[in-house]
């Protein structure tokens, strides 16, 4: 009615001849994220498959393999906190982790807990305990490679002055891109770290310049030396072209679901992944009928066609 906030219907007519819709592209992965955090806390390992077949029947809707997966990853971010490293029992700490990888690619994993938070003493005492443990007598066959945590360098320095340390180049990239937005400034980052001569790092430099003088700055400063984040300026004794910490960002994301419990009850959950981990290989390499393994052997049979 006019001046009235009332609502007259003219004309009701019961039958739709609309089509059901199906995909819905208003449902958005943070708001499942929200509605299904619950079921993600039950299950952290729950499948995405099995995730996305439960959304769909609760909320009448289709989605997408990758917006499940988009949900599934909100919803462990919701539970763990901005900080994967940090301890979710009634405790609190740190699980400070050490991933490594040996001259026959083969990968080892140590791990400690401490209620302190990340500090210069409590990485220092870290690497002493690594340090010892690893028996690491000659510090110059070594490369540390990290996220440069806060007081982690000064650590370094003090524990294994003369083993080689680098910082992971995604986390680097991620700050960049934080400063300087394009995919032009983030690719010629990337070309730089990934130049193998310094001729090549240096025109990747000089390009970055050309498109943002105060990029360039950035990267030339003197907290990140090429030799910490460039292959270019690498130790070419030591052979480890390494330029990411997915080693021990991976182990991180698969020991997530025993953070919330208490430390020795977490320890020893890890401790069995592993040793399950490690008889499945065993049980896999069992199978071989070669000597060497199916991925060196691939790359030894590629090199004697290139070297002919």
């Amino acid at each position: 009615m006019q001046h009235e906030d009332t609502l007259q219907v003219m004309r009701l007519d019961p039958k739709h001849t609309c089509s059901r819709v199906w995909e819905n592209k208003r449902v958005k992965s943070s708001w499942l994220a929200q509605t299904f955090v619950e079921e993600v806390k039950t299950n952290p390992t729950v499948p995405v498959m099995s995730l996305k077949a439960t959304m769909q029947r609760n909320i009448n809707s289709g989605i997408s393999l990758s917006k499940a997966r988009r949900a599934k990853n909100k919803a462990l971010k919701i539970l763990e906190g901005l900080d994967g490293h940090h301890l979710k029992s009634p405790y609190g700490g740190q699980l400070l982790s050490a991933v490594g990888l040996d001259a026959n690619n083969m990968t080892w994993v140590i791990a400690y807990a401490q209620v302190e938070m990340e500090t210069k003493d409590s990485w220092i005492w870290f690497l002493q305990m690594l340090v010892k443990d690893i028996e690491l007598a000659n510090q110059y066959g070594f490369t540390f490679i990290s996220d440069k945590q806060k007081g982690l360098v000064e650590a370094f320095e003090e524990v294994v002055p003369n083993c080689d340390h680098r910082f992971c180049a995604r986390h680097l990239s991620t700050n960049f891109s934080l400063v300087f937005k394009g995919k032009l400034l983030k690719d010629a980052m990337w070309r730089a770290a990934f130049a193998t001569t310094v001729p090549k790092f240096m025109r990747a430099m000089e390009l970055l310049r050309t498109l943002d003088g105060e990029a360039y700055t950035r990267l030339t400063a003197p907290e990140r030396p090429p030799r910490h984040w460039s292959r270019s300026h690498f130790n070419t004794s030591l052979k480890c072209p390494i330029l990411l910490n997915n080693l021990c960002e991976s182990f991180n994301s698969w020991i997530m679901s025993t953070r919330s419990k208490p430390i020795i009850s977490m320890m020893e959950e890890i401790k069995v992944k592993l040793m399950r981990r490690i008889q499945m290989r065993r049980d896999l390499t069992m199978r071989w009928e070669r000597a060497i393994c199916l991925r060196p052997l691939a790359k030894l049979e590629t090199s004697k066609k290139t070297s002919c």
